[in-house]
């Protein structure tokens, strides 16, 4: 029952999630719902400001794992893909260059017109305004294994590599969000069965809790705002 209610989901979100991803949010008609609207996400900031990005930040280190929990419908549509934990709907690697924090991430959709892999600075990234969850997770990795990953990303970066709307597994000219940091840690732990692959309307995946619930990767920490 729980592969066909999933294999259920999965087959509409495959249908409209792109459409989602192209409409922007309607603005309310009433002028006092824009106010208390207005207050309620400036209080969301200051708090992401004062408390949350600290805490990320200060933790991040080169070749961590960060994810969010986005507040748009495509977003509720992606964490439910997730087996296990539904918390995330969305993950990157993240990077420091020249002191900036960054976070390279396969998306679509309007916030990314030409679909190609990204990099975003992390206070954009976790932004309140379109987030209203964030983790930041840890895999084992030696100095040398962490240029080895951010050197792929940055490849893949450079070239231009489109996002993947067919979520197709089996390719690897076109990448989604899991699949990109799932196939790129593949890369560095190249055991057989280190992790774990979704099965999606039995065509072979990944989700975003493949990476985070793995038993070799340590929860840094999670934030709500």
């Amino acid at each position: 029952m729980q592969n066909v209610k999933r294999d259920i989901i999965t087959g509409s979100f495959l249908l409209i999630v792109f459409a989602a991803c192209q409409q922007r949010p309607h603005k309310a008609q009433n002028p006092g719902l824009n106010v208390r609207d207005s207050l309620f996400k400036q209080e969301r900031l200051v708090q992401f400001n004062k408390t949350v990005y600290p805490a990320i930040s200060s933790n991040l280190r080169n070749g961590d794992i960060v994810t969010r929990c986005g507040s748009d419908l495509t977003s509720e549509m992606l964490r439910r893909l997730n087996e296990k934990d539904k918390t995330f709907s969305h993950i990157g690697i993240a990077a420091i260059e020249n002191d900036t924090l960054f976070v390279y991430h396969a998306i679509g959709g309007e916030f990314n017109p030409d679909q190609k892999l990204k990099r975003e600075p992390l206070w954009s990234f976790l932004h309140p305004a379109d987030n209203k969850a964030a983790g930041l997770f840890r895999l084992p990795m030696s100095a040398p294994q962490k240029e080895t990953l951010l050197n792929h990303v940055k490849n893949l970066y450079a070239s231009g590599i489109p996002f993947d709307l067919d979520f197709d597994w089996k390719t690897n000219d076109r990448l989604y969000c899991a699949e990109f940091v799932l196939k790129s840690m593949e890369l560095i732990f190249t055991d057989s069965g280190y992790f774990h692959h979704t099965f999606i309307m039995k065509k072979e995946g990944a989700g975003v809790d493949d990476i985070t619930l793995n038993k070799h990767t340590v929860e840094i920490g999670k934030w709500t705002y």
